[in-house]
């Protein structure tokens, strides 16, 4: 079965998925809030660390020390109770703490500020970075909310495009060939590979500017870690000598796609 549409379009998605989390993962800062008493150990919201298996990177609490003294004021203690009141998940709390509160429905954003006994407004001003200094007490309405929702939602609109845009523009010699291509390979199954590799430069570069760092070469022996490999059997252990079948890629240190390993090598390899 011919693979290649599979192979680009799974591509395709990788790249949308990396532009659009560079532009909507900035952290935000907290905005500044009336001096008040530290909580004590006790009635301080405790970590999900110290309540639950969950632990996020401490990048992501930029809204901790804001969030906690709101929860103290309405008598929350814990994360946990707050999930409970406000019917949130833990991404939906990951979300609210790191304020970026505006990927968030208004139906959650509006139960949160009831639960936390804030105006909307004031809601969406600490945990969005939305400026509505100077507002009237009318402002505080389902319209208003409606406005800026639509706002960003258009905003979001523009990022998508301009995304999109951009990626075609990258990968536009093998998009253009690529319909070609797929027609010569299913009347000649015999077309040299090496004819479909010169296709792929335009795909190098694309990594390149991405600055993606493969995990492994193919047909490569490595030892089996799941952080970085994926394997194809369930009863492959950690440690394990396996070969790569297929390499991974990561931005950094965050891995975006495991490598996809195997006890034993393709026929082809042999």
């Amino acid at each position: 079965m011919n693979t290649l549409p599979f192979f680009f379009s799974g591509l395709f998605g990788l790249g949308v998925g990396i532009l659009l989390g560079s532009r909507f993962l900035r952290p935000l800062t907290a905005p500044a809030i009336p001096a008040s008493p530290a909580p004590s150990r006790e009635d301080s919201p405790k970590d999900p660390e110290e309540t639950s298996e969950e632990v996020i990177d401490p990048s992501m609490k930029s809204h901790d020390t804001l969030l906690r003294n709101l929860m103290q004021t309405a008598g929350i203690t814990t994360w946990k109770e707050l999930q409970e009141q406000t019917g949130f998940g833990r991404s939906q709390l990951n979300t609210l703490r790191s304020g970026q509160a505006e990927k968030l429905t208004l139906a959650d954003l509006e139960r949160t500020a009831t639960v936390l006994g804030l105006p909307l407004t004031r809601l969406l001003q600490d945990f969005c970075g939305i400026s509505l200094t100077g507002f009237t007490e009318s402002v505080e309405t389902s319209q208003e909310v409606q406005r800026l929702y639509q706002q960003l939602e258009r905003q979001e609109r523009q990022f998508r495009h301009q995304t999109q845009a951009e990626l075609v523009e990258k990968l536009k010699p093998l998009l253009v060939q690529y319909p070609t291509l797929q027609e010569v390979v299913q009347r000649r199954p015999d077309y040299p590979a090496q004819q479909v590799l010169t296709l792929l430069t335009s795909l190098s570069n694309l990594l390149e500017d991405w600055h993606l760092q493969p995990i492994g070469q193919v047909w490569q022996p490595v030892i089996y870690d799941p952080e970085n490999h994926q394997a194809d059997e369930d009863d492959i252990q950690a440690g394990e000598s396996v070969y790569v079948r297929f390499v991974g890629y990561r931005a950094a240190d965050q891995v975006l796609i495991r490598a996809k390993v195997s006890r034993s090598l393709p026929s082809a390899a042999t």
